[in-house]
């Protein structure tokens, strides 16, 4: 059963919202949490390597740019 919002220009057609059991399975939903913690591991280890690296590799390429031109 769908709600209808009068508005200047028309009416729109708001559909019931559904659970979310009813949309995804639940092998679904663990496969996308899997990868949203996967990808945030990385990202953070990532972090983690290029942070320690980075003073390092600005002072070998001085010419490029400096300790005070660091982004972070």
């Amino acid at each position: 059963m769908a709600q209808t919002h009068s508005t200047r220009a028309s009416a729109i057609a708001v559909p019931e919202p559904q659970p979310l059991s009813a949309t995804a399975s639940r092998g679904r939903i663990i496969a996308i949490l899997i990868g949203v913690i996967l990808g945030m591991l990385l990202a953070g280890l990532d972090q983690t390597v290029v942070g320690t690296a980075h003073p390092q590799i600005t002072v070998k390429n001085a010419c490029v740019c400096s300790l005070l031109h660091m982004c972070w």
